[in-house]
């Protein structure tokens, strides 16, 4: 009974420095990356996200699987996405959140889904040869990325100003034919959805809603009356999580209100620097001060918020020694 009574009130202890750092609020922010995998992390919200984006592909249940992928040689980057899975006939599918604008998040998108391609080449290579000794004869899986963006891609001129989900495949030019279904984009532009929630008319209409504004809101728009919303809310509610998810959930937050401000402090650093002594140990030095900034950024503003050492090291994982020198 005593553990019980010290987790709630931890709980509440966190929750109260919550609200004195971000403000008073029922529902996480998704931009968070705890909060956005707590939610497409879960089947209940994922299974009916997907049958909404991809309503003729019939997805009936998933495995979520490892998002880290290796490359083909040691010298090979590693691929890490935010959510992972696989359908019970073998699709893969790529769940991404973007919360800036980066230039080149096309190539990205297309390097992830290449990256799913070649693993599924080197494996079907393996199981073939080392059991059949057969030839693998190139029969590839689709694999589908998903990725909300907290910003909007450059259209083209004529391009609906209102459409804030697309569709990408690969086509012929002329007649618009599918050449095949291996390779498939969709992106959900949330900076382009500008919709009241009564202008909301249908279920992805209200979910984006709900993950664009639900850390702003007091409670569930009541209109939004579908099972689906019931359980999003629920899981989203900041009341129903441990103080160790709060504590995780909080931790996230800092480091989204300052990932805009380090990424730039960077690259400015970087290219003055590089300009010196070359462009690639310019950026490695840009973003290790970057770094250092950012976490001076971070404990400084929880100190200005009233938070105390101890807390600030509990969210943080800083020892109070690394704390104290940044002050």
């Amino acid at each position: 009974m005593k553990k019980v009574k010290e987790r709630n009130e931890e709980k509440e202890r966190l929750l109260n420095s919550l609200q004195k750092s971000h403000g008073k609020a029922m529902f996480g922010n998704v931009m968070a990356d705890f909060m956005f995998k707590r939610l497409f992390g879960n089947k209940l919200v994922m299974l009916p996200f997907l049958k909404m984006v991809l309503p003729e592909e019939n997805i009936v249940d998933i495995d979520y699987i490892n998002t880290e992928e290796l490359g083909d040689t040691p010298l090979d980057n590693k691929v890490v996405f935010d959510i992972a899975c696989t359908t019970s006939d073998g699709r893969e599918l790529i769940i991404e959140m973007q919360k800036a604008y980066q230039p080149n998040f096309k190539n990205r998108s297309i390097s992830y889904v290449a990256s799913r391609i070649s693993s599924q080449a080197r494996k079907q290579r393996e199981i073939r040869q080392t059991r059949t000794g057969e030839h693998w004869k190139y029969d590839l899986n689709p694999v589908y990325i998903i990725a909300l963006l907290n910003f909007s891609f450059d259209h083209e001129e004529d391009y609906p100003e209102e459409k804030y989900i697309s569709s990408y495949h690969l086509r012929d030019d002329e007649t618009h034919e599918l050449f095949n279904k291996t390779l498939n984009f969709t992106f959900i532009e949330m900076a382009r959805f500008l919709k009241d929630e009564e202008e909301c008319t249908t279920v992805l209409d209200k979910l984006t809603y709900s993950l664009k504004h639900m850390h702003e809101l007091d409670a569930p728009p009541a209109f939004f009356n579908e099972e689906f919303f019931r359980v999003l809310y629920n899981l989203s509610e900041l009341n129903n999580f441990t103080a160790k998810e709060i504590r995780n959930y909080m931790r996230s937050l800092y480091a989204e209100s300052d990932y805009a401000n380090t990424i730039d402090y960077a690259e400015k650093v970087g290219e003055a620097r590089g300009i010196a002594i070359g462009e690639e140990r310019g950026i490695a030095i840009g973003e290790e001060r970057g770094i250092a900034k950012r976490d001076a950024q971070i404990v400084n503003s929880m100190l200005e918020k009233g938070m105390d050492i101890e807390m600030i090291c509990e969210i943080t994982g800083l020892t109070p020694d690394e704390v104290n020198a940044l002050r």
